[in-house]
């Protein structure tokens, strides 16, 4: 009656076990979950770009950008959901580190600054979302390096940075679709903005076109000045592809592998130190029970 008691109880401890397990386990991916991510290189430099993904369950891939002197944009790529290590490389002896839990059915794109003998990279949520007819949205990056923070506007249209520093990545702004004139000054700090000197860099004219999304980049012009070039993010935008990207730990602050929803490694740990004892307790009980029996039978002799 023992014996069977504690075989049950062995038997109960295990499947809990096992059920736990699989509640903390990722569920199985669906067919079209993929998230889209791309590489875009936003410094007008002459270096090119590698950035890989490696997966914490060993998948991943790599992507990269030839060397050019205007930024350059890769395709968007499927990408499965889960957490990845974003290595980022150059021709450079440097390179940059993020963290990332790719979303399903999100679209991220990791853009890359190679300035100064330094290698940067941030991570950027792109907000796929549709503009309303007849127009489109606009985004700025400031990837010049010799204006420490820039100015952006559109005339008689938003302003799109006020004194933001290098590497400014803002958000989405929906404008009219058309010809817009983009102007650009340089500042030395916070609130003193300083115009550059004419130049062909400092007033750009960008086409938005009807239902896109387009990002502006601007760069150093090899005339000194500043120049804007333009990035097309989308033609014809889709849904909203996700929930914001959080800051933090090199451009997103992914959660711990093992927080799916489920139970902690810790708990973890002591169900499983449970289920061992509960079964050596029954190996045990057993074994004393065969040499009680071998005992009885030796004494019946």
């Amino acid at each position: 009656m023992h014996r069977c008691a504690a075989a049950v109880t062995a038997v109960v401890l295990l499947s809990a076990i096992t059920a736990v397990n699989r509640a903390g386990s990722p569920p199985a991916r669906a067919v079209g979950a993929d998230a889209a991510v791309r590489v875009v290189r936003f410094t007008a430099g002459r270096s090119a770009v590698a950035v890989q993904f490696a997966g914490y369950a060993g998948d991943g891939r790599t992507m990269s950008v030839p060397a050019g002197t205007a930024p350059t944009a890769g395709r968007y790529v499927p990408l499965a959901p889960g957490p990845y290590v974003v290595t980022v490389r150059s021709t450079l002896p440097v390179s940059a580190l993020l963290t990332l839990r790719v979303q399903p059915g999100a679209a991220y794109t990791v853009g890359v600054l190679v300035h100064a003998g330094t290698v940067q990279a941030v991570l950027v949520h792109d907000d796929l979302t549709a503009p309303p007819p007849g127009s489109g949205r606009v985004r700025l990056v400031l990837a010049a390096a010799g204006a420490p923070r820039a100015a952006v506007t559109l005339a008689s249209g938003p302003v799109l940075a006020d004194a933001a520093p290098f590497g400014t990545v803002t958000g989405y702004s929906t404008v009219r679709a058309g010809s817009w004139r983009a102007t650009v000054t340089a500042a030395t700090a916070a609130g003193r903005i300083v115009p550059r000197r004419p130049s062909p860099g400092t007033v750009a004219e960008v086409a938005i076109p009807a239902g896109s999304l387009t990002t502006l980049v601007v760069v150093d012009a090899p005339s000194g000045g500043l120049a804007v070039h333009v990035i097309s993010d989308a033609a014809g935008a889709r849904r909203s592809p996700g929930g914001p990207v959080a800051a933090g730990g090199g451009g997103i602050a992914a959660r711990p592998v093992g927080d799916r929803g489920g139970p902690s490694a810790d708990v973890m740990g002591v169900l499983e130190l449970l289920g061992v004892f509960a079964l050596w307790a029954v190996l045990h009980a057993l074994a004393a029970a065969r040499r009680r029996g071998v005992a009885n039978r030796g004494s019946g002799l």
